[in-house]
């Protein structure tokens, strides 16, 4: 499941993505997303929004359960951690009919934890 970036800023226009996303993440403990895709339904579905708490993971590591976001490729996904092994991550959708498994990512590529919906 892509998300796409929620913001009031015309800064992301402005630079370039990959830049100005790790600059939210690192500046910023929230970032606001918009669900888009299927592959998190029943539990988050596209047009939700959902608010990522980017500093979750500064001082205790990610848990088998967590939603967390992901970018990978250039693209933020939001993902359940299915399984750890090291700092590698297994990412998986809830939706077993459509969902897109990312596979292993590093814990660097992991944004932050989904905390809220709304």
């Amino acid at each position: 499941m892509i998300l796409k970036l929620f913001t009031s800023s015309t800064a992301l226009t402005t630079l370039g993505t990959s830049t100005a996303i790790g600059l939210i993440a690192r500046t910023s403990p929230l970032t606001l997303f918009t669900i888009s895709g299927h592959s998190m339904l029943p539990n988050f579905k596209p047009g939700e929004k959902v608010i990522c708490f980017n500093w979750a993971y500064f001082f205790v590591a990610p848990k088998v359960g967590e939603v967390v976001v992901a970018r990978v490729k250039g693209k933020n996904f939001i993902k359940r951690i299915s399984k750890i092994a090291g700092d590698k991550y297994i990412l998986s959708g809830d939706n077993s009919k459509d969902s897109l498994k990312l596979g292993v990512v590093e814990r660097a590529q992991i944004v932050g934890k989904v905390v809220k919906r709304i």
